[in-house]
Order: C-alpha cells, then sequence, then structure tokens
C-alpha cells in the first residue's frame, strides 16, 4: 500500500516514488506528517545501499524537523501580504539605521531611488525614513 505524503504536490510526490523505485539518492525531499504531537514538517535525505552482491538494501540517510522554519517563513509571507495590501508606505529600520523591510508602497514612493532600496543598507534613501527607529518604537 503506497501512502502520499502529505503538504506537497502530486507532482513533487511522484518524481519522489519514482527516485525511489530507480533506486536514486533524494535531497531534501519536505514533506507534512500529521501525529499524536500534531503536524510536523519533515526533510528528509538518503543514498540506496547496495551490498557485495549488487543487491538494494534500503536507504542509509538523515532526517530534519523543519516545523519551526516553515512556520517561520508562514508568518513572515502573511504578514508580508499584510502589510503590501496597506496603501501607506512603510519601511522599518534596525538598530543601527539599516533598512530591515519595506512594502509596495514604499518602493513606488521612492521610485528613482531602487539602489537605496538594499535590505541592510544604512542610510537608505538619504537617511530619511521620518524619524521612525527601534529605539523610538520602544519608547
Amino acid at each position: 500500500m503506497e501512502l502520499k505524503a502529505s503538504g506537497i504536490s502530486d507532482e513533487v510526490w511522484a518524481e519522489h516514488v519514482r527516485a525511489l523505485e530507480n533506486r536514486e539518492p533524494f535531497l531534501d525531499f519536505t514533506f507534512k506528517r500529521s501525529g499524536p504531537d500534531g503536524d510536523k514538517w519533515l526533510s528528509t535525505s538518503g543514498v540506496p545501499i547496495i551490498n557485495a552482491d549488487g543487491e538494494f538494501q534500503g536507504y542509509r540517510g538523515i532526517g530534519r524537523d523543519q516545523t519551526a522554519q516553515i512556520e517561520s517563513k508562514e508568518r513572515a509571507s502573511l504578514l508580508s501580504n499584510v502589510v503590501n495590501s496597506v496603501d501607506d508606505a512603510i519601511s522599518i529600520f534596525d538598530q543601527e539605521d539599516r533598512l530591515a523591510y519595506y512594502n509596495d508602497a514604499y518602493a513606488t514612493l521612492s521610485a528613482g531611488m531602487e539602489d537605496a532600496l538594499t535590505l541592510g543598507l544604512s542610510d537608505a534613501i538619504g537617511g530619511y525614513h521620518m524619524g521612525i527607529t527601534a529605539e523610538n518604537v520602544a519608547e
């Protein structure tokens, strides 16, 4: 009985099954597993093990829990979508006054200054960012 991993497309699953049937190595196959402790995102990699007689013995590999990383990316994507839905220009600068984030409206407002819209760039757009920094947001 074949069990399809969840959280992946039929095409990705079919490619993984094909690799397994052909006894090929696989790298970072990521899928969702549901269990008594909730949903987990796992990533596995493996290489086929062949004995001295040339017979396939199974796979040797490693698996990692990627749940925190994937959930973090999903939250960041959601936040980005929400912030980009706002018509107001939004930019965030870190404690060293480096550009950490900006939305689409900010990019539009900054047309012609695309070189300054580099994340991590200090003093972006000539130092103009409405005076909002991490220090005065915390106050």
